[in-house]
């Protein structure tokens, strides 16, 4: 089928994941729907086979592939780039997101999902259930139906998990696109400017699995650099979304009492790890500086 209007535009972005990409694409073409897809993969000039696996996938499926391949690694280059990019390359009506390591289990994700937001324009995105899955083994996280506004993704990233089961419309213009492209936790950013359109559903299917590994960006993260990342996230949306001031401020609060317990409740041993990966004093540093910036 013919993609020239594509009715989903899916966006996958790929570095290195050869172990997975397969895996993930083989979710994306199984996909029965009643409507045309287009599939946007970018390789950021990976170093392994992922970009040979990709191009197998277009050579099999030319009417559905629009790969985007990088003899030079983007985002080393300037933070957002490449989510501007394909973002930009995107012509659906509807975007679908999958990294490059997670992949999905239901062939009828997407039809299901275009369904309900066709069938209620007042609802902007919708996400799913997943099964999350480490080098231990996997566990199915399930939770009933239900709808989600601003204010609740305004009190902490919900979806977190459920970032590759997000389908949503794709109505940001330029200057909102710009807010999370260049953000440390963009699609927590997204969400929220998204449900300033409208609201949110969380259908109970399990639409696909989010692995976590050692080269995920987030979860190779240690407790102390997702605490810096949350609060740098937080004096952002103070920037953003002003009107929310007093709300955003509880909210950083509440995530240092977070590290307050994590640290109090840890073993030494554990906090001597994560002094591995980022200087604890430097924290504090860092720490101090944002509670500041928290009351001006």
């Amino acid at each position: 089928m013919l993609t020239l209007n594509p009715i989903v535009s899916i966006v996958c972005f790929a570095f290195n994941h050869e172990k997975y990409i397969r895996q993930v694409l083989e979710g994306f073409v199984s996909q029965q729907t009643k409507y045309s897809f287009e599939i946007i993969v970018h390789d950021d000039a990976s170093t392994d086979n992922t970009a040979s696996i990709i191009r197998e996938f277009q050579n099999k499926f030319p009417k559905l592939f629009k790969p985007i391949y990088q003899t030079v690694n983007q985002a080393s280059q300037e933070r957002g780039r490449v989510t501007k990019l394909v973002y930009k390359a995107a012509k659906g009506k509807y975007i679908a997101l999958c990294e490059g390591d997670d992949y999905w289990t239901d062939p009828l994700k997407l039809q299901k999902q275009v369904d309900f937001l066709e069938a209620n324009p007042d609802y902007v995105m919708t996400a799913g259930n997943t099964t999350v899955v480490t080098k231990n083994g996997s566990t199915d996280y399930h939770t009933d139906a239900y709808t989600f506004t601003f204010n609740d993704l305004l009190k902490t990233n919900i979806l977190g998990t459920n970032t590759c089961t997000v389908v949503f419309k794709n109505i940001l213009n330029q200057e909102k696109f710009n807010l999370f492209a260049t953000t440390s936790v963009g699609d927590w950013l997204l969400w929220l400017l998204l449900l300033k359109e409208g609201k949110g559903y969380f259908f109970k299917d399990n639409f696909g699995c989010y692995n976590i590994h050692s080269g995920g960006a987030w979860s190779s993260l240690t407790e102390t650099q997702r605490v810096i990342s949350y609060l740098d996230m937080h004096q952002y949306f103070l920037q953003i979304f002003p009107e929310y001031t007093n709300q955003i401020k509880l909210n950083k609060l509440a995530v240092l009492e977070d590290f307050k317990t994590l640290i109090t409740n840890n073993t030494q041993q554990a906090f001597e790890n994560s002094r591995k990966i980022i200087d604890i004093n430097l924290f504090f540093r860092k720490l101090k500086f944002r509670v500041k910036k928290l009351f001006r």
